[in-house]
């Protein structure tokens, strides 16, 4: 969910590309309503139960700092909705002093956190995590295969010792930008086999055995 407002017993936000509109009408369902707007038209969602409750969103560690969210009020809008366990530290517990007169008014990383392995700097945080969407692990291209291997070992030294093509790719040539995601076999090998052939993911495997560890259909 994103642009969450709430106001009194109402609360309007973005999901699914669409925005909804829910009312808590009090105890129950009965006056309870949910609006759907496309972009097309607006819609009631049909109520046939429970009971909807809005609560009024505030974090109770942030009330102290309402200051801070009054020019940074997407940074409180993200740590509201993605932030996690950082929901619970206020705006002050790692921010300390304000630009221009503090260059860097924020603590580090491992003041707080571990890193996932020994060969990781302070750098390699923001790579992966950004501190108001603590729930989401979103990466470049260039990310080391190294630090994908402090979580994922096993799996990279399968690949290592693969001796198919696959040996040499870094990890996030095919798990692309967002943690746990993998491209498809047909991503880089369109046109190898029919179409139909190459949509199954199924049928890859069943020849090639997997990504990490691959083989040629061949020798079989």
């Amino acid at each position: 969910m994103t642009d969450i407002d709430i106001q009194g017993n109402t609360a309007k936000f973005t999901a699914f590309g669409m925005q909804w509109t829910v009312i808590d009408g009090g105890a129950g369902y009965a006056k309870d309503t949910v609006k759907i707007d496309d972009g097309f038209r607006t819609r009631d969602m049909k109520m046939y139960g429970g009971d909807l409750k809005i609560d009024h969103a505030e974090i109770i560690a942030h009330t102290a700092y309402q200051d801070c969210v009054k020019c940074h009020q997407g940074a409180a809008m993200a740590m509201r909705t993605k932030g996690g366990k950082h929901n619970t530290v206020g705006c002050g517990d790692c921010h300390v002093g304000h630009p221009p007169e503090v260059t860097k008014p924020y603590k580090s990383c491992m003041q707080c956190h571990k890193p996932h392995s020994d060969q990781m700097a302070e750098e390699a945080c923001s790579q992966c995590h950004r501190a108001h969407t603590a729930t989401e692990v979103n990466y470049a291209f260039n990310v080391p295969s190294a630090y994908c291997a402090a979580c994922h070992q096993d799996a990279v030294n399968e690949l290592a010792a693969s001796r198919s093509r696959h040996s040499d790719m870094a990890c996030a040539l095919c798990h692309q930008e967002r943690h746990k995601s993998s491209s498809t076999c047909q991503y880089c090998h369109g046109g190898t086999h029919p179409q139909h052939v190459m949509k199954n993911t199924e049928i890859c495997a069943a020849c090639h055995h997997t990504a990490h560890d691959l083989e040629s259909g061949r020798t079989k």
